[in-house]
């Protein structure tokens, strides 16, 4: 089974209420995460990945491979020059990465499990540690998304 773990930076002390939909994805909720496969792992643990934007770009390359028989979608990290490259052929995809000799090989629909559930872990789990974000019209539209997985 694949599944990304994450771990949310102790930096996160910043009000969302009034944040952009630019700080969401790119500013706040900042944290680790560790992408695993039975027993592989990718271990990001930089501690200032955003979040937000990472589960939002899985759900777009997700999207734009499931309609695919083959092809490949890159996920680049703007803080560096490390990369996740997503490689589909047929119903598979594997998961490889510019700073890690390992590799993750599943198929679409374990890849889609997992994403939307990493996406609906994270939109609520910032819902219910930061109570005055649900007056924020962004964040209000990821909850809407998340709701509907």
């Amino acid at each position: 089974m694949f599944e990304i773990k994450y771990n949310f930076s102790k930096n996160n002390n910043v009000s969302a209420v009034d944040a952009d939909e630019t700080a969401l994805r790119y500013h706040l909720f900042l944290g680790s995460l560790i992408l695993k496969r039975e027993n592989k792992s990718i271990v990001i643990d930089w501690d200032w990945i955003p979040l937000i934007d990472f589960a939002i770009c899985l759900l777009a390359i997700y999207n734009s491979l499931h309609k695919k028989t083959q092809g490949e979608e890159e996920f680049e990290f703007t803080e560096s020059d490390a990369r996740i490259t997503f490689q589909k052929n047929e119903n598979n995809i594997k998961i490889i990465t510019s700073f890690s000799d390992e590799a993750l090989e599943m198929n679409m629909e374990e890849f889609q499990k997992a994403i939307n559930k990493f996406y609906k872990d994270i939109i609520f789990e910032v819902a219910k540690e930061n109570q005055e974000i649900k007056g924020n019209n962004s964040f209000n539209e990821y909850l809407k998304e998340a709701e509907k997985m």
